[in-house]
């Protein structure tokens, strides 16, 4: 499985089904280890890409799902930074794509992302602020708008 996972070749269908899987699985803690350990701990990197490079909203929604459970079990600095610009490219897409669980999935992200200083550098002068700002008076739930404060929140004050 995780040979398709990390496999940007692979057809948008199967990359689907895989990261689907996949992030189901990733809510056992065994699974999350299993995953940083795996191709020497590439496959965060490699979800990031795989995110980054599709355009169809179930692998990008299917690959932050996974990427959030690794940020869960904690991850290097050294492992985000460089992945930073792929972060930033599919974090903003899913916040724009107007589905609600992508733009959820979205902000949770951006709060385990917020521990790292790397990311937060940079996440402040991106667009992406404005764009969880803006979410305070769209049309989505409460509990979406109040993710959104909660990031807006998460980045002043860290």
């Amino acid at each position: 499985l995780t040979e398709n996972l990390v496999d940007s070749s692979s057809s948008v269908d199967l990359q689907s089904e895989v990261t689907a899987a996949v992030a189901i699985m990733a809510n056992k803690e065994s699974v999350r280890e299993h995953l940083h350990e795996t191709r020497e701990g590439r496959v965060f990197p490699n979800l990031v890409s795989v995110a980054t490079n599709s355009e169809n909203l179930n692998v990008q929604y299917n690959c932050a799902s996974i990427i959030g459970q690794l940020l869960v079990t904690g991850i290097e600095a050294e492992t985000i930074e460089p992945n930073v610009p792929g972060l930033l490219c599919y974090l903003e897409r899913l916040l724009n794509s107007g589905d609600v669980n992508s733009i959820q999935i979205a902000l949770w992200t951006l709060l385990l992302l917020a521990k790292y200083d790397n990311f937060q550098r940079v996440y402040c002068s991106s667009a992406l602020p404005q764009k969880v700002e803006g979410l305070l008076w769209a049309n989505i739930p409460a509990n979406i708008q109040d993710m959104a404060r909660s990031v807006m929140n998460k980045y002043t004050t860290s």
